[in-house]
């Protein structure tokens, strides 16, 4: 509280005493009465003692605040109340100014414990009281406490100190600025992190600090723009090159301290620690500062709590006029955020009848607000009820303003451990005890605060839990420190877990209170926990060790692997060939290397594939890479290969890619295969295929030569006797026209039919187009039954068809499979007729299976058993006596060439052939 301002509060004494001056002019009983009456009304404890200082009468403020009754203080002397409490020189001194001399006494100093309330600073006034002109020999004291005053005095002081020392312990740089940006404050570490002296700091505008360095861009947005917006910002990073210390990475936070117009600017550097440290975050709670005192109110409302009548002082107070406070009007003096709250607690007091003590905030007739303490009580009539509502205001602005800084400033703090997860303590080191701990210091070590230790010699149990391998450290910097040889200590060690293992800590230590010859005697401190930090540096020790080894281990597992693979590419019989996505080679191995004529280090990494290549080939090649490039399945490839000596050589390519992670193509590796001796094999396997055919189709016509020479003597003896029946015909008047064209007709079906015979055969003997075309298998089965129908006839056997009304097409030579067909017709009959079989039957059918065509030829014969299966189909093998075994292996070769299959089921008595061809889609 200020001077003025106690000044103020301590007027009302002065009024009191003068009116109690006054009111002892009056006779005898009147004049008591009044004094009584004056007292009771005053808020300031008084009394009142006779010459011998016996208690006359006290107010009962006096009596609350000393907690007594009326009977403790009757007929009883002031210093034998309690247990001689005010029996001491300083009183006594005070009664003899007084009663001796006649002094008035003023704002006499007392700090006395009483009991029952304990310690108390007390401000005594006092003066003698007169009757009528004349000493009455009465004494009039007043008093005031002032203990709870100076006590938030006294701790808001030594908070403020504590304050500062902990921001001075804090590892972060910290400034305080004042409103114009020169600087009013720094720590320790601000100077220490940008090694400059406090003489080139303090006072200096922030922006001229170390030659114009902390001019900086984003600095100035942030404190020109963003915190008078704001009023606060936290954590923004901005980097910057300083002249000496190089670039830093730092966090800034920053507060406007509205109450002091400072602003608290805090500066993290992360250039070493980076995000593993958790960011630092102040919060500081703006304070509103309320206008000056305004006088007591004293008002009365009726007994359901509404304002009827007009209150001058309440007016004078709020400003308000009679009719703005009339009914519940008194609410809208209350300040909006109070005002639920102020109207709440007065229904909430009416409804129930009881008496009200709430404080909050009035606005004065200057439009200012002021902190009030409310009492109302009800007063009640004979019966108990509720007559009328009586009550007054008492300012508290200064109390509660005193309350809010202390309490801003412990939340101040608060906020600042809290933000920096740091565990804060107090050491007395004369005491060896601690003063302070907080919850975070005792968490770090697995305790409840309560189970700290409270005794003494508590650095001595600290010492206790430090690792054996740290505390020699410890020990020197802690001796060294509280000799005053350092400013602190700041240390990383073990300490012992509650549940045993070990936390790594960062403990930093700053003097409070320094004794005689510069010693400490109060430390304050904060630790953090840095076990995390701890343990993730030697997890990446760790990791990178292993990493480095891994790395090596794989190194050379790779270059084994390369050599390995080299080996066996190499040891390849056929060219292998790697190229990357631009078709530059880069793997060629030793077959490639004598397929091409050339040394793999000839062709490294350039795109002579394409020059091996003939030029009227490379195009091909040229799609298929394009092809594997853009990551289609495998694709099987033949071209030929240039040697240097200019010979070609043909390969069969089989092509694959290798792709990485993300499915892209990498490389293409083919690997081919020498086929040009095959495909020389193949032309003349088909050379020698093609001779067989034509001898065992001019063996089968010299066989069927006579069947058909047989056939043209049946149509050429029809052509005979029909033209000697025309002849007659002619012969013969009149000429019966016709019968005689009847006849014609006869010798050209006759004609005809021969001429058929003839074209079949004709066609059978020819090589026949090569070309596959569309061909009705139905149509292929009666063209060949046509033709071997009169064999088998002459030897009685029954040629049946059983052909299916819907039947695919297949692709394929007409003339290769009618000689099939043939083949196994002819075989068929054979087989009937040598084994003598009666009734001999030859049944030919044809079905559709599914995406093929299948046709078999059943015959009543012998049959074929199992033994003869597997060596039926060998080239030069028969079972006839005449044959030259080559028709069935011919007939499987042309089948097979057809993408078909050709079989025999073993089965005696009765031969059965199949053969099936692939359907056209």
């Amino acid at each position: 509280m200020s001077i003025a301002n106690r000044r103020g509060a301590r007027s009302g004494q002065t009024d009191m005493l003068a009116a109690s001056s006054s009111v002892e002019k009056g006779d005898g009983g009147d004049a008591d009465a009044s004094l009584l009456e004056a007292l009771s009304t005053i808020r300031q404890p008084a009394i009142v003692l006779d010459a011998d200082l016996t208690i006359h009468h006290a107010n009962p403020t006096f009596l609350e605040l000393f907690q007594l009754t009326a009977a403790d203080i009757r007929s009883r002397s002031l210093f034998a109340l309690g247990e001689g409490d005010w029996d001491v020189p300083s009183v006594r001194d005070l009664l003899s100014d007084i009663l001796s001399r006649g002094h008035e006494v003023k704002d006499r100093r007392l700090e006395q414990r009483f009991q029952g309330i304990g310690s108390k600073t007390l401000l005594v006034n006092g003066r003698p009281l007169s009757s009528e002109g004349s000493p009455s020999g009465k004494v009039l004291l007043s008093i005031e406490d002032r203990t709870e005053y100076e006590w938030m005095q006294h701790n808001m002081v030594a908070r403020g100190e504590f304050a500062e020392k902990l921001i001075d312990s804090l590892p972060e740089a910290v400034l305080v600025l004042s409103s114009d940006l020169r600087v009013q404050s720094a720590n320790q570490p601000f100077y220490d992190l940008f090694q400059v002296p406090p003489e080139e700091t303090l006072g200096h505008y922030l922006y001229e600090l170390g030659n114009g360095q902390w001019d900086i861009p984003t600095l100035r947005q942030l404190l020109g723009e963003i915190l008078p917006r704001q009023a606060a910002f936290d954590d923004y990073e901005i980097e910057h090159e300083f002249e000496g210390i190089g670039w830093r990475l730092m966090a800034l936070n920053a507060r406007q301290l509205d109450h002091e117009r400072l602003i608290l600017l805090t500066i993290r550097d992360l250039t070493d620690a980076q995000a593993s440290q958790r960011k630092l975050k102040q919060s500081e709670q703006r304070f509103r500062v309320l206008v000056e005192a305004v006088a007591q109110a004293v008002w009365e409302t009726d007994a359901a709590g509404v304002v009827v009548k007009d209150s001058p002082t309440w007016r004078a107070y709020t400003g308000q006029t009679l009719d703005e406070c009339l009914g519940y009007g008194w609410v809208d003096a209350v300040h909006p955020e109070d005002r639920a709250y102020a109207e709440r607690q007065w229904r909430d007091a009416v409804s129930m009848g009881q008496n009200v003590d709430a404080e909050f905030r009035l606005r004065g007739p200057d439009g200012g607000w002021r902190w009030t303490n409310v009492h109302a009580a009800p007063l009640r009539d004979a019966e108990g009820e509720i007559v009328k509502w009586v009550g007054m205001n008492l300012d508290v602005t200064e109390r509660k303003e005193a309350e809010s800084a202390l309490a801003a400033s412990q939340q101040r703090l608060q906020l600042a451990i809290d933000a920096s997860r740091a565990g804060v303590y107090e050491h007395s080191v004369p005491l060896d005890e601690s003063t302070y701990h907080s919850s975070r210091w005792a968490e770090i070590l697995g305790y409840r605060r309560e189970e700290l230790p409270q005794h003494d010699r508590f650095m001595d149990w600290i010492f206790q839990q430090i690792h054996p391998d740290d505390r020699e450290l410890v020990e020197s910097h802690y001796a060294a420190f509280v000799q005053g040889w350092t400013k602190g200590y700041n240390v990383e060690v073990r300490l012992r877990h509650k549940q045993g293992h070990w936390v790594w800590v960062h403990a930093i230590s700053r003097a409070m209170q320094r004794g005689e010859h510069g010693c400490v005697s109060r430390v304050v401190g904060v630790m953090f926990d840095i076990t995390e930090r701890k343990e993730a540096h030697q997890c990446l020790e760790d990791l990178a060790a292993t990493l480095e080894q891994r790395v090596a281990q794989r190194t050379e597992e790779l270059r084994a692997e390369t050599r390995f693979i080299d080996a066996i590419l190499d040891n390849q019989p056929n060219p292998v060939v790697v190229l990357d996505r631009e078709g530059r080679i880069v793997k060629f191995n030793k077959a490639g290397e004598i397929a091409a004529g050339y040394d793999f280090e000839e062709l490294r990494d350039t795109a002579a594939l394409m020059d091996l290549i003939p030029p009227e080939e490379r195009e091909g090649v040229e799609r298929v890479k394009a092809a594997m490039s853009t990551g289609e399945a495998p694709v099987r490839y033949e071209n030929h290969w240039c040697h240097r000596d200019g010979s070609r050589r043909l390969f069969s390519w089989n092509n694959t890619v290798l792709k990485d992670a993300d499915g892209r193509v990498q490389y293409i590796l083919g690997c081919g295969v020498d086929i040009t001796e095959q495909r020389k094999a193949e032309q003349e396997a088909r050379r020698h295929l093609d001779e067989a055919a034509r001898l065992q189709r001019r063996q089968t016509a010299n066989e069927l030569a006579t069947v058909v020479a047989h056939e043209l003597n049946q149509p050429l003896g029809a052509i005979s006797m029909f033209a000697a029946a025309g002849l007659h015909k002619l012969e013969h008047s009149p000429v019966d026209e016709k019968a005689l064209a009847e006849v014609l007709q006869q010798v050209s079906d006759e004609a005809l039919r021969g001429g058929e015979i003839i074209r079949r055969l004709r066609s059978f003997l020819s090589q026949g187009a090569l070309d596959r075309v569309e061909v009705d298998l139905n149509k292929v089965v009666h063209s060949a039954c046509a033709l071997i129908r009169p064999m088998a006839r002459d030897h009685g056997i029954h040629l049946d068809i059983a052909a299916c009304g819907e039947l695919p097409s297949v692709m394929g030579v007409q003339v290769q499979l009618e000689q099939v067909l043939l083949n196994l017709l002819h075989n068929a009959v054979e087989a009937v007729q040598e084994g003598g079989v009666e009734d001999g039957r030859i049944e030919v059918e044809t079905r559709s299976e599914g995406d093929a065509v299948r046709v078999t030829i059943r015959d009543s014969g012998p049959g074929i058993d199992t033994q003869m299966v597997g060596s039926l189909f060998e080239p030069l093998h028969s079972t006839k006596k005449h044959g030259l075994g080559v028709g069935l292996s011919i007939s499987r070769s042309l089948i097979r060439a057809h993408g078909g299959r050709l079989w025999v089921d073993p089965q005696v008595p009765g031969g059965v052939f199949h053969f099936t061809l692939p359907a056209v889609p």
